[in-house]
């Protein structure tokens, strides 16, 4: 650009005026600024962006199966781990995506006004359409820009629940196919239930109710008629955990659980099995006791550390036995879920 004097006609004066250098009419300086502009403008950091995603996300693969190299780990860790890489991938890939597609405009406009130009005063219509866009194509920048907090938050929020429930209903089929249900799978549980109550003296229902009590202690009201001593100093070394009704609630916790393996061994359809776990949960609806998902989660962290704690021949054995009652225990808490969703007139309908 340079300056240059002209005459005024509206104001008739002589003023300074900015007129194009002869450079800005090269036909090789056109082509070379026309390049460039779409290189370090338009299409250079869209692809950029997009060769940073897939080298990001190749290397967190890599990294996670290099981690997962280290350490031996069993199914339900397997899927653990596989589930955050995939959550992973896939918030990177969300991300990389809404970003082309909310910026897909601005790089339509950028590569027009370098090709083509606007503004010619013999496509007034076109003129007008070319503004809207740049309008609409701002707003598409600032959303993108507003959202990227939202897709970190609930975006992983959003998968990692579509992947539980994708594993749950999973496992529920597992557990529900009879090779599964009365086959090599049902004796993993029953054996290694066996294991659990002699490990820990036939009280694991009550370290259940324990650990959920302890979760929600308004969940239940633990007072009774008789005071209960737990002071050292007064004579009294009882513990809370052995509060006769936490007690009584661990022994129906056993005996549930050993009803349930016993209606698998006897050959029952997965109908009377299923109905018995939702008349369990309609029950305690109906009783006002709700269960929220930390109180399962603890019920299922229980079982799994005390199967664990057992003593096994072999790694793959107890490998086998923590996912066998990691189907079993999610399955339980399905249908309890399922049976709370029961009527309190049809509480007591249920087979």
């Amino acid at each position: 650009m340079k300056t240059k004097p002209c005459f005024s006609i509206s104001q008739n004066r002589t003023m300074i005026g900015a007129v194009a250098s002869p450079l800005r009419h090269n036909f090789v300086y056109l082509i070379v600024r026309t390049v460039l502009r779409i290189l370090f403008v338009s299409i250079g950091p869209n692809v950029f962006i997009f060769v940073v995603t897939i080298l990001t996300v190749n290397i967190l693969r890599v990294s996670n199966k290099s981690r997962r190299k280290l350490f031996r780990m069993n199914q339900s860790l397997i899927e653990q781990y596989a589930s955050r890489e995939n959550n992973q991938t896939l918030l990177a890939l969300m991300i990389a995506v809404k970003f082309l597609v909310l910026r897909g405009l601005v790089f339509a406009i950028d590569l027009f006004e370098v090709i083509i130009g606007f503004n010619d005063p013999n496509f007034p219509l076109l003129n007008q359409f070319m503004s809207y866009a740049v309008d609409i194509s701002n707003l598409f920048v600032i959303i993108n820009s507003a959202t990227n907090c939202m897709m970190y938050l609930k975006g992983a929020q959003w998968l990692d629940s579509k992947f539980n429930d994708r594993q749950t209903i999973k496992r529920k089929k597992t557990i529900c196919e009879e090779g599964q249900l009365l086959g090599d799978r049902l004796t993993i549980l029953c054996t290694s239930w066996d294991k659990v109550m002699k490990n820990t003296g036939g009280e694991l229902g009550t370290r259940i109710a324990w650990n959920m009590l302890r979760k929600h202690p308004t969940m239940l009201n633990l007072k009774n008629d008789e005071p209960e001593k737990v002071s050292l100093l007064n004579g009294s070394c009882k513990r809370s955990i052995d509060h006769v009704k936490l007690k009584e609630i661990g022994n129906r916790i056993t005996a549930f659980i050993y009803e349930l393996l016993d209606l698998m061994k006897n050959s029952q359809t997965e109908d009377v099995i299923t109905c018995r776990i939702r008349r369990v949960g309609a029950v305690h609806y109906d009783r006002k006791i709700n269960f929220k998902t930390s109180l399962f989660k603890e019920f299922k962290n229980t079982i799994l550390c005390a199967v664990a704690d057992c003593e096994y021949d072999t790694p793959e054995e107890r490998d086998l036995a923590i996912e066998s009652w990691n189907i079993f225990t999610s399955f339980i808490i399905k249908e309890m879920k399922m049976g709370t969703w029961v009527m309190n007139d049809n509480v007591h309908q249920v087979p």
